[in-house]
This record gives C-alpha cells, sequence and structure tokens, in this order.
C-alpha cells in the first residue's frame, strides 16, 4: 500500500492515505513507488501524472477536476479537510455484444479539522475509462459528508458506478479514478447527540486539530488486519535538506499509536503499509505538553531532551522525547494494551460505525463482507488489496479438534471451556482428557471428557482435524481458533503470542534453534492436518511429557512454521524443567548436536570436527599499542583453541612502538601482517585480511576486543560449521561489565542497533533468549565467524556502499537472503571498548554515517519493516525490548 500528500507551506489536515500495490516489474524493495495496475493493463511510470490522479488528491485529475485540500465548500463552513481515495475495486461483466460492464467502487477517506460550525457538504471525485491515452467515458459522484459541531472526524464513505466499455477496448483498458470538483455549498444539519468517549492516557492531552506545516508533535492512531506476514507502517517525510524514513509501531491491538515529530522544513509525506491499513486518527501534541509528562515520569530524561532542544540536535531531541513518552516498560503490558483497544469515537458521515467496519474489516476478507454496508450490490473485487478469496463465504469451516489437558480443579477447567464456547469460529469440537475417570455433565455437545490413557495414539484422538492443545486454566480470546484458521494456510503450523499467568509472550517469528531449547512457542498454537500425518502413528505415551513430546515431534516434522504476532491466550503453568527438557530433546532429536545443561537451562553442543579446522582471526588496526597488545595476547596465548592463524591488517601504523611489536609477532609462525596503505576503510581491510587468510573458517575481531574466556573461539566455531549457519555473534560485555552486544535488530534506531545496550551483563532478555544461542537477524563484526566458503560466496564486505558503517549488518542479510541463517551465542563471551580506536562519529564522520545509514535504509528497508527474531508491539525507539 502507498500514498503521498503534498502540503506546501500552508497546512496539513491529515494525513492522505491511498491504498495501491506495486505491480510485477516495480523497482525491487521500492515500497513507496507510484506504480498501480488497472483492468488488463499496467500504467507505466512515464505517465505519472495519470497515475497519481488514479489515487492522489493532490494533483489534478482528469476533466479539470481540482485538489481537495480545504475545499471551496469546507471553507465557507469553517471546516479544514483533507479527502483522499482509499480502495478501488472493479467487477467486469462480459455482455452479449462483447462489451465489458464494469462496475466500480470507490472509497473516499475523509479528514476534518474543528469546524466550529457544523454542516454538511458533498465530495466530488470522477471515474473515467481510458482508452489509447484518450478518455472515452467519465462519471462524476459525490460522496455526502456530515460533521456535526466542533468535530474533528475521520471516515469511510463509499459510492458506485456502472460504466460500459465497448468490446474493441475490452482487452486494453485503464480506470483511472481521482477527486475533483467544486463541493456543494454546506446546509444545516439537524442536531445529532454523541455519546461521551474517555480518551486513553497516552491520548489524553493530544488535540485533533489540523496539523500545521512547518512541523510538530503530532499522534497517528491506527488499524491493519492480523497477519503472519507483518511489516511495519514507514512514513517517508519529504524535507526541503532530503528525505527521511521513520518506521512505525506494528499493530498488535486493536490499534496502535505512534509520537513523532514532523520536521520544519516539511514538504511531503509519503506512506507504506500493508494491504487493510485504515488511519483512524491524526492528532496534536504540544512540546510542552511532552515535556511536563516526560518531568513527571523519568525526570533526567526530561531535563535531557530539553538540553538537547535547546543546542539545536534535533535527533536526540526527538528520539529522548519520544522514548519517555511513546514508550512503556512489558511490566506495564495491562495498561498499554488497554489503551490499544479502547474504542474510537462513532464516525460521523455516510455510514455509521458498523458499515464503515463492513467496508474495512480486517478480519472478514470476502468481497461481498467489503462491499457489504457500502451500498455495492454484487461481488467485489478489491483491485488494489487483493481481499477477496473466491468462495470463502460458503466454504465449510475448518475442523479443529482442541485437547483439553484438565486436572483436580473445576474452575480452571470451566474457564478454558468458556473461552471455547464463545469462539467465533463454528468448526470446533474439544475432548477434556482428565488424569482419572470423570463423570461429567453433558450439557455441550461440541464437548467430550474421557480418561488420559498413554496406549492411544494421537490419531484417535484426532481424527483428521486440525489440533490445538490446551491446559485447564487456559483461555482463549474469542477470534484465536478462528484466526488461527484463517491464516494455517501458510504454514502447517502457526502459533500465537500469550499471557502467562499475567505476564506477556511476545514471541518472535520461527526460531527453531531456540524452539528446540527452551519451547518459546508455548501455546496457543494450530497444528495442520497435513502436519499431524506426518507425525509417527504411536501411543502418545505418559500425560506428563505428552505437551513437550508433541511440541518437538511438531516442529521437527513441520514444513512451513507461522506466527501470528497477536496475544490470543492466556495461559497458565510453569515449563519443564531443564533436565526434564533435556532428556526428552535427545529422545527426539534428529540433530547431530549434543543437549547440555548450561547455566540452568538447556543448550545445544554442536560437533567440532577431528581434527579442528584451521581458524583464520582477522584484526584491523592502527597504531594503539596497549590494544593490539592486548587483543593478539588474547588470541595466542589466552584461547583454548588447537588451530589459530593470526593475520593483523594494518592501515599504517606510524607508532614506533607498535611497529616493534609487530617485529615481535613476526616471530610467531601464527601470525601474518597484511600492509593497508590507503584511506580507512574497514570493509576494504577486512576482505583484505580474509584474501591473505588460509583458514576454513574466518573470524573478524575488532583490535579493542578482550579475551575473557578461554573457550570462546571453540564455542563459535562449532556454530559456524553448521550447514544452515552463515554469521556467528558473540555475547560482547563493557569494560563495567554491561552488554554490548547481545545481537543485533534490524529497524532499531531507524536503521539497526544493539539490543539491551548498557543492560546488566547477566541480563536473560525477554523469554530468556540471552541464556542459550539463538537466532538473530545480525550480529557485529566485532567478533563474528563465518566458514570461509560462506564469506566467498556472497562476495564478503561490499566495501564501496558501506565502508565504515552497517557493513556487517548488510553481509549477515546478504547471507539470509541465501538461505544461511545469524546464530548468536552466549557460550562466546569477550569485552568490547565499542570503537575507542575510532572515536565517535561527529562533524564529517557523521556525514559520512548518514550517507551509509541511506544506503543500508534503501537496500533493506524491507528488513527494517520487520526484523522476524524481534517483535512488532516492541520499541525500535528505545533498546530494552519495550512496549511501542
Amino acid at each position: 500500500m502507498i500514498g503521498a500528500l503534498g502540503i506546501g507551506r500552508v497546512a496539513l489536515c491529515g494525513l492522505v492515505l491511498a491504498l495501491g500495490a506495486a505491480p510485477a516489474g516495480a523497482e525491487e524493495g521500492n515500497v513507496f513507488s507510484n506504480l498501480f495496475k488497472y483492468g488488463g493493463t499496467t500504467v507505466p511510470p512515464s505517465q505519472p501524472k495519470e497515475l497519481e490522479a488514479a489515487y492522489c488528491p493532490t494533483v489534478d485529475v482528469p476533466e479539470g477536476g481540482a485538489a481537495l485540500t480545504n475545499p471551496p465548500g469546507a471553507t465557507a463552513a469553517g471546516i479544514r479537510s483533507q479527502v483522499s481515495l482509499g480502495r478501488v475495486a472493479r467487477e467486469c461483466t462480459r455482455r452479449a455484444d462483447g462489451s465489458i460492464s464494469v462496475k466500480v467502487g470507490v472509497e473516499a477517506r475523509v479528514l476534518l479539522g474543528p469546524s466550529g460550525a457544523a454542516g454538511r457538504f458533498d465530495v466530488p471525485f470522477t471515474i473515467a475509462i481510458k482508452h489509447d491515452d484518450k478518455t472515452v467515458t467519465t462519471r462524476t459522484r459525490r460522496v455526502a459528508v456530515v460533521v456535526g459541531p466542533g468535530e474533528a472526524q475521520g471516515f469511510t464513505s463509499m459510492v458506485e458506478d456502472d460504466i460500459p466499455v465497448p468490446a474493441a477496448m475490452s482487452a486494453d483498458y485503464e480506470i483511472v479514478v481521482g477527486l475533483g470538483g467544486a463541493p456543494k455549498a454546506p446546509t444545516k444539519p439537524k442536531p445529532r447527540r454523541r455519546a461521551p468517549v474517555a480518551a486513553a492516557p497516552s491520548q489524553a492531552t493530544t488535540s485533533e486539530a489540523p496539523v500545521e506545516a512547518g512541523g510538530g508533535w503530532i499522534v497517528l492512531t491506527y488499524r491493519e488486519p492480523p497477519t503472519t506476514r507483518p511489516r511495519r507502517p514507514m512514513l517517508r517525510l519529504v524535507r526541503a535538506e532530503g528525505v527521511e524514513d521513520v518506521v512505525l509501531p506494528g499493530v498488535t491491538q486493536a490499534y496502535a499509536h505512534w509520537l513523532g515529530l514532523l520536521p520544519d522544513d516539511l514538504c511531503e509525506i509519503h506512506l507504506a503499509a500493508e494491504p487493510g491499513f485504515v488511519l483512524e486518527r491524526v492528532g496534536r501534541r504540544s512540546t510542552a505538553s511532552l515535556f511536563l509528562q516526560a518531568l513527571a515520569t523519568k525526570p533526567l530524561r526530561g531535563i535531557s531532551a530539553l538540553y538537547e532542544g535547546l543546542r539545536g540536535d534535533e535527533r536526540r531531541h526527538r528520539d529522548t522525547l519520544r522514548g519517555t513518552c511513546a514508550v512503556t516498560p512489558r511490566a506495564r503490558y495491562s495498561d498499554w494494551a488497554a489503551e490499544r483497544a479502547a474504542p474510537l469515537p462513532e464516525p460521523r458521515g455516510s455510514m455509521d460505525r458498523r458499515n464503515a467496519a463492513a467496508a474495512t474489516d480486517p478480519i472478514s476478507r470476502s468481497g461481498e463482507g467489503w462491499g457489504e454496508g457500502a451500498g455495492l450490490s454484487g461481488k467485489v473485487t478489491p483491485l488494489t488489496l487483493s481481499l477477496s478469496r473466491t468462495g470463502e463465504g460458503t466454504r465449510d469451516p475448518m475442523a479443529i479438534r482442541v485437547l483439553v489437558l484438565a486436572d483436580a480443579d473445576s474452575k480452571s477447567l470451566a474457564a478454558t471451556l468458556g473461552s471455547l464456547r464463545a469462539q467465533s469460529h463454528p468448526g470446533w469440537r474439544a475432548v477434556v482428557l482428565h488424569e482419572a475417570p470423570h463423570q461429567a455433565a453433558l450439557d455441550d455437545p461440541r464437548i467430550a471428557h474421557a480418561p488420559w490413557r498413554d496406549d492411544r495414539s494421537l490419531r484417535d484422538l484426532v481424527g483428521d482435524a486440525s489440533l490445538c492443545l490446551l491446559r485447564a486454566g487456559d483461555r482463549l480470546v474469542s477470534e484465536a481458533l478462528g484466526l488461527l484458521a484463517t491464516e494455517i494456510g501458510q504454514a502447517d503450523l502457526i502459533y500465537a503470542d500469550e499471557l502467562r499467568d499475567g505476564a506477556p509472550r511476545l514471541k518472535p517469528d520461527w526460531s527453531p534453534d531456540l524452539a528446540r531449547v527452551t519451547g518459546y512457542q508455548g501455546r496457543p498454537w494450530l497444528a495442520a492436518p497435513a502436519l499431524l500425518a506426518r507425525l509417527p502413528d504411536g501411543p502418545v505415551g505418559p500425560r506428563e511429557t505428552f505437551p513437550l513430546a508433541l511440541d518437538l515431534m511438531l516442529e521437527q516434522a513441520a514444513a512451513g512454521v507461522a506466527h501470528l504476532p497477536r496475544v490470543l491466550a492466556e495461559t497458565v503453568g510453569a515449563d519443564p524443567d531443564a533436565a526434564a527438557r533435556a532428556d526428552l530433546v535427545i529422545q527426539h532429536r534428529t540433530a547431530v548436536a549434543e543437549p547440555m545443561i548450561r547455566d540452568r537451562v538447556v543448550d545445544l553442543l554442536w560437533p567440532l570436527p577431528d581434527p579442528a579446522p584451521r581458524v583464520s582471526i582477522v584484526i584491523p588496526s592502527r597504531d594503539r599499542l596497549d590494544l593490539i597488545e592486548r587483543v593478539c595476547g588474547g588470541v595466542l596465548h589466552e584461547t583454548a583453541y588447537p588451530a589459530i592463524e593470526c593475520v593483523i591488517v594494518d592501515n599504517g601504523s606510524t607508532d614506533p612502538a607498535v611497529l616493534a611489536h609487530y617485529d615481535a609477532l613476526r616471530r610467531d609462525p601464527r601470525v601474518t601482517i597484511v600492509a593497508y596503505d590507503a584511506p580507512f576503510n574497514f570493509s576494504a581491510m577486512v576482505n583484505a585480511g580474509v584474501a591473505a587468510a588460509t583458514g576454513s573458517v574466518v573470524v573478524l575481531l575488532n583490535n579493542d576486543v578482550a579475551v575473557l574466556r578461554p573457550d570462546w573461539l571453540d564455542a563459535m566455531v562449532r556454530q559456524a560449521l553448521r550447514p544452515k549457519v552463515g554469521a556467528v555473534g558473540a555475547k560482547l560485555l563493557y569494560a563495567d561489565g554491561t552488554l554490548q552486544h547481545a545481537g543485533v535488530v534490524v529497524g532499531l534506531g531507524g536503521r539497526a542497533g544493539h539490543i539491551l545496550r548498557k543492560r546488566p551483563g547477566d541480563t536473560t532478555g525477554h523469554l530468556g533468549r540471552l541464556r542459550v544461542a539463538h537466532e538473530v537477524s545480525a550480529v557485529t563484526a566485532a567478533c563474528l565467524a563465518v566458514s570461509r566458503e560462506n564469506y566467498l560466496a556472497v562476495g564478503g564486505f561490499d566495501a564501496e556502499a558501506f565502508p565504515v558503517d552497517f557493513n556487517d549488518v548488510d553481509f549477515c542479510l546478504r547471507l539470509g537472503a541465501t538461505g544461511r541463517k545469524t546464530m548468536w551465542t552466549p557460550a562466546a563471551t569477550l569485552a568490547h571498548l565499542e570503537s575507542v580506536s575510532r572515536g565517535p562519529s561527529v562533524g564529517v564522520k557523521r556525514v559520512r554515517f548518514e550517507q551509509e545509514a541511506a544506503r543500508f535504509a534503501e537496500r533493506w528497508r524491507d528488513a527494517i519493516r520487520h526484523d522476524p527474531y524481534y517483535h512488532p508491539g516492541l520499541s525500535l525507539t528505545t533498546f530494552g525490548e519495550d512496549l511501542e
């Protein structure tokens, strides 16, 4: 989905949304592309005027229509507004004479500033059929808009038309839709009572005044349909001095909120979002209100934000205020979730909230449901959203068998069964499995009761249905089974988020290493019949071990696993202890890794060949005797690995003490020193080091890293030699023992960043991930292991695009694009005095950093919008796995 808004220097009274999808052949990764497909043809980039007229109201439309920012009729009534086209739908019916009847439905979204007066005015737009660059048919229609006194509303309305296309043009025509024409003068409507709506706490000081061009704080409230393929919305701010991309929080509740600062030199706003995105509200926050909130909640940060603002550092000022006022600790999840579940004010207009929801319903995806309530008759196929599913309205619901493991607590069981009875999905049946024979009231034919029997097979219990496993006390939200069933076609095992004993478990996308040792996927989940058919058809075994054994069998047999990032259940019960998990991992393992218990959790010890392969440790350096002496001493004398080669890439050292130290190092046959006599280019230096290396495994190591444990290299090499692993990163600590590197989250800070920086060194992380080796999107090159084969397969580091920064993240993502995953392991722990030898990025270095950051964002925008190992509900503003 794409959108654009030209605001000039007058007023921005809302964000204009427009839906569209780039067709095949669009520039890869360009989510802001204006390519759009109509009828049987694709409008090429060489026709931007016709294209933008199709869905952007900021340019003239066919037949001389005008843009609708502050239309004349509205201005006379004191109403300031922006109108945009939303979904464009069409259905084609061929007639007996060979011509085509095109039924076109257009959704207009209206965002209004406070009127100061009530009124009704009509919004005009044009539907045109074009052939051979000529307009052959044009229809103008109007949408009625009613505004109450003082209201500031955003709502949706729909109209439709039926336009004939001659037979000679039926194979090559274009539908062009645009806003235009002068609105009729407003008329006074009858007064309407409006029920008061309590504002959510985060919205308490948010007014819905128009957002003036020239900058300022705004709050966006928006929603999207649940999906296993989430991508965060992104704004592109077109400024006088360039372009800035801003990633918004993902939608993991009913709504999401974003607090952001529009810069003073803002010219345009573009939007990239997924199908079904709906902007519900645009509001203003004053800087003063944010400072007061910051001082009341985190005074030191408030003072810091004030200081940064006074000294003109826009980025730090903005990020400090956002991190203070828009971010919530996970411990306050219930408050955060409640704010995003609160109903919004009822819209005023030609459709009530019920009909508006029918037109934009993110869950019901049938064409009929989309058109219902919008005045469209018959089946409508959304051109831009692709939401229709042929025959879905008449298809039998998926059969789901829910197995409930009961205990002696009847209240817990009653709560679980009550949540099942409330399910919107009608195709479920449940079997309650009791520890012993049990007499239960047979008051619901969908629920059966049976005692647990070790000798029964899973197929006997489930049959040909999909399977969902619950414990007594688990409670599903009413849409849980329906949402899981809707998405199960994307994979044969799907899991969702949960509240475990009141605490949120916001899970990453499928991470098989993490799942094997932690079972993070938990409940609820749904397994497809095809997956269940691939499981061994033996007895289920003891009741106590059945859930964990089933999890391990499912993850091994699954052809595809998907994650729905929505909390769909409240669950109970503790995870099995490490010893029990390790025993079952051994029983059900298919990999060659040996389960072991480290720090009271299960971890996997991957094999190391005998003899151990040679490892080339590449260390870029320049001067700084204290650093090169320490890192080489740690590698050569404090590392318990039998086959080491140390390759120092020197960038023009002149310190006599360093040169003398090099002479001493050359007497060690394990040491090679490569001269790099060119301006500093980290990527080129490590490429030169790898070219000179002879090991089958390469480790990139900064000169400001210190060895803390002798087994660090052994742990990294074991991971790097795995067939599907690309890069491997280590746990790095600052000199004070706090975390410096626990993996890179793509999108953090707007581009990429280290999660949980400066937290205590023993921080376990959400879901306990930092206690075990697990998948991440990228790791830092301060300590990175990779097989030489994999390094060369992707061409090493990109020395042209990323000479200094983002080269390691880009390298890991390129490995990932070839199917090689990146791992982070706490078994390799070292100290890192980050960039001591280079210093901070200021002045010219800052300019260079921003240039490389822009190239990174352009190349990896999709990854920035969704890091699969970082939940979309977690903040990209702060580094602490907080909520936003």
